[in-house]
């Protein structure tokens, strides 16, 4: 029986050889490259605006529509859990109702996809949840839709700022899982502004991924809350206990999660920051 060789002539194979030296060095180059320009001098850690102008909308909406991959990811990502309460967007719903208090108001700030928010609905049917984002974000949630998980499309700062125009003089709890990292110090300052007229809790659950970082350690609670540290791609680690008592809550509970805390995948050095401030 003939065998199933394959003959190439020596200066292809020497040819291909020399491209593969060249590209692994050319590969290693780009992932330095790409590593610099993730860090502290990546173009997004130039914008310090208070808040955003209706010309940045367009991007934010960008993202939060049912062509966009990170909607798609972020969908894929709950659907495919075994069980949605052990993913991070549910968290600090966990945290809520380890609280044993009837609870009749929760703003979700920066929602995107609220399978997460429709379980505890489910579980608590007393509870309304405003779901704050850009685009048209209770039609992409229309298969989990519930007469008490209310969506409010538009630019989630201007919808607090504004929440007495659909009827909410006060929130138990306002949410921020995976969004406030994306925020510069004055923007979020203009947030934590907002809620200390409305909201009774404040709850954060933030990537702590220090990616560029080249310290050994980090001490959240020592972070300049005007200067945060630049994790990486224009995300910030914030020292979220300093933000809290700087509006007038106290931290009622804090913790570092490590990477493997949830029913997702992440990298090992992703960790996550959990900040429960209660206003006095």
């Amino acid at each position: 029986m003939n065998k199933l060789i394959i003959e190439q002539p020596f200066k292809t194979v020497l040819r291909k050889k020399i491209i593969m030296v060249i590209g692994k060095l050319m590969s290693k180059l780009m992932e330095c490259y790409n590593f610099y320009k993730s860090g502290p001098t990546h173009p997004d850690y130039s914008n310090q605006k208070p808040r955003l102008v209706e010309a940045d909308y367009k991007e934010k909406d960008f993202y939060v529509n049912s062509n966009s991959e990170l909607f798609q990811f972020y969908r894929e990502e709950q659907d495919r859990a075994k069980n949605i309460e052990n993913v991070s967007q549910y968290y600090l719903f966990k945290k809520i109702e380890q609280q044993n208090q009837k609870v009749n108001s929760i703003a979700n700030i920066g929602c995107f996809y609220s399978k997460s928010d429709r379980r505890f609905i489910d579980k608590h049917p007393e509870t309304t949840i405003y779901g704050l984002d850009f685009g048209r974000i209770a039609e992409l949630n229309s298969n989990i839709a519930h007469p008490n998980l209310k969506f409010v499309s538009g630019y989630p700062l201007v919808t607090i700022e504004n929440f007495k125009n659909i009827g909410v003089s006060s929130i138990d709890y306002a949410l921020f899982t995976r969004t406030a990292v994306k925020l510069n110090p004055n923007e979020l300052n203009s947030y934590m502004d907002a809620l200390s007229k409305v909201a009774k809790n404040i709850m954060f659950l933030e990537v702590a991924k220090p990616y560029t970082v080249t310290d050994q350690k980090i001490d959240v609670e020592k972070i300049d809350v005007d200067n945060p540290v630049r994790l990486f791609n224009g995300l910030y680690l914030h020292n979220y206990p300093a933000v809290l008592k700087k509006y007038g809550y106290t931290v009622r509970d804090q913790k570092i999660l490590p990477y493997d805390s949830f029913e997702q995948h992440f990298t090992p050095d992703h960790h996550f920051i959990y900040v429960h401030g209660e206003k006095t």
